[in-house]
C-alpha cells in the first residue's frame, strides 16, 4: 500500500500559492516557510516537496485567504514555466487532444500521487483527478487549481473562449456557484463523486494554429529525463526534502530521516550507497548549498541562517562555511556586495 511519504510535488506550485496570497494582503512568503517550505529552495524549477507539506500548504493557504475558491486565484498565475517542461510542450502541442496526452503521460512530474485519467464518452472525454494514496485526498484548493490551471493553459493556447461544457467537483463552495460558473464559462456541478472536466472531442481535435512539433518534442525530453532522474534518484531526493524540513529543529541524524521515510536505517544506508553517497555526505552537501544560496540574500541575518541550517551556535556555522568556501560568512557577503569573486 502507498503511503504519503513516498511521494513528492513540484515545488512550483507553492511559489503559485505564495503569489496569489499576496493579492489577498497576506505574505504568501511567509505562509510557505511557516509549513516548513524554503522560499528560496522553491525558486528552483528543478526542486520538490514532500506531499504531506503541500497538503499542509493548501490547506493553509485556503484558510488564511478566507476564500472558498482560492484554488481560482492560483489558476490565474498559470503559465507554461509553472509545469516545468510539460507547461511548454503543451504549448506545442499540435491539438489539445495531444497537450492532454501530455499530461496523462507526463502527470508524475507536477505531483507523484496524482491520478489523472480520461474516460471516453464518445462525442465527449471526461479528464479525471484522483489520489493514489489510500484514506487521502487532495485539498480542495489543490484540485481546483489544478482543474482551473488546464482550462487556463487551454486558453492560453487556443483562446480565451475555450473551455470545458462541465466541471464536477466533490467538495462543495457554498455560495460559489456563480463564481465558479462564470470563471469556467460552464454548469459547475458540486458535491460529485469525483473531480473532473468535460470537453467536446471536436475541440480537443482542433489543430491548433501556434504547434510547433520540434519545440514538443525537445520539451517531452526534458520531461524524460527529469522523470529518468526523479526515479534514478528517489531516496536521495526524498531524504533531502525530509533533511531540509527537519534542519530548522537541529542537525536530524540518519536514523530520524530514516524513520521519517518509513525504512530501516540499514536499508536506507544501503539505498543511499548504491546511489553512490552516503548520509553524511548528503546532509553536508544540502547544507553548504543552501548556506551559500542563503549568505547570498543579503535580508538574512547570519545567525537565522546558522540556526535554520541546523547548527546550535553560530561560531560553529562560521568554522563550516569557512571550510566550504575559504571565507568566513561575512566575507563571502561582503565579496558579493562589492561585486568582487567570492569564496576561494
Amino acid at each position: 500500500m502507498e503511503s504519503s511519504g513516498q511521494h513528492s510535488v513540484l515545488s512550483n506550485l507553492a511559489v503559485a500559492v505564495a503569489e496569489a496570497l499576496d493579492e489577498y494582503g497576506v505574505d504568501g512568503r511567509a505562509i510557505v516557510e511557516s509549513v516548513g517550505i524554503d522560499f528560496a529552495f522553491a525558486l528552483d524549477p528543478d526542486t520538490r516537496i514532500s506531499l504531506d507539506t503541500n497538503q499542509l500548504l493548501w490547506e493553509r493557504a485556503r484558510e488564511v485567504s478566507e476564500d472558498s475558491c482560492f484554488g481560482l486565484s492560483v489558476a490565474d498565475r498559470f503559465n507554461p514555466a509553472v509545469l516545468h517542461g510539460l507547461g511548454f510542450s503543451w504549448m506545442a502541442s499540435g491539438t489539445l487532444g495531444e497537450a492532454f496526452a501530455r499530461v496523462l503521460r507526463f502527470q508524475k512530474l507536477v505531483n507523484t500521487a496524482a491520478r489523472f485519467h480520461s474516460n471516453d464518452l464518445g462525442r465527449e472525454v471526461d479528464f479525471v483527478s484522483s489520489m493514489s494514496v489510500v484514506g487521502m485526498s487532495h485539498p480542495p484548493a489543490y484540485v481546483l487549481a489544478i482543474l482551473a490551471g488546464i482550462v487556463r493553459l487551454c486558453r492560453l493556447t487556443s483562446g480565451q473562449g475555450i473551455g470545458p461544457t462541465r466541471v464536477t467537483l466533490v467538495d462543495e463552495r457554498p455560495g460559489a456557484d456563480e463564481r465558479l460558473e462564470e470563471w469556467f464559462g460552464c454548469p459547475v456541478i458540486q458535491g460529485c463523486r469525483e473531480d473532473s472536466l468535460r470537453f467536446p472531442r471536436e475541440l480537443l481535435e482542433r489543430p491548433i494554429l501556434a504547434a510547433n512539433p520540434r519545440a514538443a518534442r525537445l520539451n517531452d525530453q526534458l520531461v524524460i529525463d527529469y522523470l529518468e532522474r526523479l526515479d534514478r534518484g528517489s531516496v536521495v531526493s526524498k531524504a533531502k526534502e525530509k533533511i531540509i524540513e527537519k534542519l530548522p529543529n537541529g542537525r536530524p541524524n540518519q536514523e530520524e530521516i530514516a524513520s521519517a521515510m518509513n525504512m530501516s536505517l540499514r536499508n536506507f544506508q544501503r539505498k543511499l550507497q548504491r546511489e553512490g553517497t552516503t548520509f553524511r555526505e548528503l546532509l553536508d552537501d544540502i547544507r553548504r548549498d543552501l548556506a551559500i544560496r542563503f549568505i547570498s540574500d543579503s535580508h538574512r541575518p547570519i545567525g537565522a541562517i546558522s540556526y535554520s541550517l541546523g547548527f546550535s551556535e553560530p561560531a560553529n556555522f562560521t568554522r563550516a562555511f569557512r571550510g566550504w568556501t575559504g571565507e568566513s560568512p561575512r566575507q563571502y557577503r561582503e565579496h558579493l556586495r562589492n561585486g568582487g569573486p567570492a569564496g576561494a
